[in-house]
């Protein structure tokens, strides 16, 4: 993205719309039937939605599971919000801020590749504790990465934190709830987790635009020191392993 806006302005929304076109003709192209039989239920949506809610709520480990999630959210869109910050404090090219995005994307896919390794041998609760624990060391790392490199290595490290804990967690909440509660249970996790970005970028932007990087940093890393410490002291969660665990 970084380095196509600096190529030309319009050039990263042309590339997002051709791959929306991408998308749209590889679905329509699709011709098998991915749903089973129905069967017709009246369907209240408030109810529905009160279900979940209380499900949730009643559920110890996945509500504060669901509230961990949403800081993830604040980090991870925030911390785009920093990169462009440190970029512009220190005069970083955006053809630069590009390839830093971009290495984050790399940390992404090893996350994502590393994560299932990591639940294959390690208690879920264990896990994400390690996985904070990682978090609260890399992230003051924003407040001194002056240097592309060293904001690349930020960035890169963090991306593969967030993936592993990302799919530690859905993969605990998506094999705990009921099948019948899935999309009731899921819509109120979503709420929150929207909710949360929206928010939380909005904080972030008031943050560094009214205090700066250091400041907003810390604040983040006070966040997630307490979350570090609610997973590792909570015994509910410490204890929590997968159901075929």
């Amino acid at each position: 993205g970084g380095v196509l806006f600096s190529i030309g302005r319009a050039l990263p929304f042309v590339a997002d719309g051709i791959s929306y076109l991408v998308i749209l003709g590889a679905l329509l192209r699709m011709r098998s039937s991915f749903q089973g039989e129905r069967v017709a239920v009246a369907a209240n949506m408030l109810m529905e939605v009160g279900e979940g809610l209380q499900w949730l709520w009643s559920h110890v480990v996945v509500r504060l599971l669901a509230f961990l999630s949403g800081y993830f959210y604040i980090l991870m869109s925030g911390s785009i919000l920093i990169v462009y910050a440190i970029a512009r404090e220190h005069q970083i090219s955006l053809i630069v801020v590009g390839i830093v995005l971009a290495v984050g994307g790399g940390g992404n896919f090893v996350g994502t590749a590393l994560s299932p390794l990591l639940q294959r041998r390690v208690r879920f609760g264990r896990a994400l504790g390690w996985m904070l624990v990682l978090f609260v060391l890399l992230w003051p790392l924003y407040g001194i990465a002056s240097a592309p490199i060293l904001l690349g290595i930020t960035v890169a490290g963090l991306a593969v934190v967030d993936s592993i804990a990302a799919i530690l967690v859905s993969s605990y909440r998506l094999a705990i709830v009921p099948d019948e509660l899935q999309g009731r249970v899921g819509s109120v996790y979503r709420l929150i987790l929207f909710g949360s970005l929206a928010l939380g970028q909005l904080a972030v932007g008031f943050c560094l635009d009214r205090f700066g990087i250091l400041v907003t940093v810390g604040l983040l890393w006070g966040g997630l020191i307490f979350w570090a410490g609610v997973v590792l002291v909570h015994s509910a969660v410490r204890r929590a392993v997968f159901p075929e665990d």
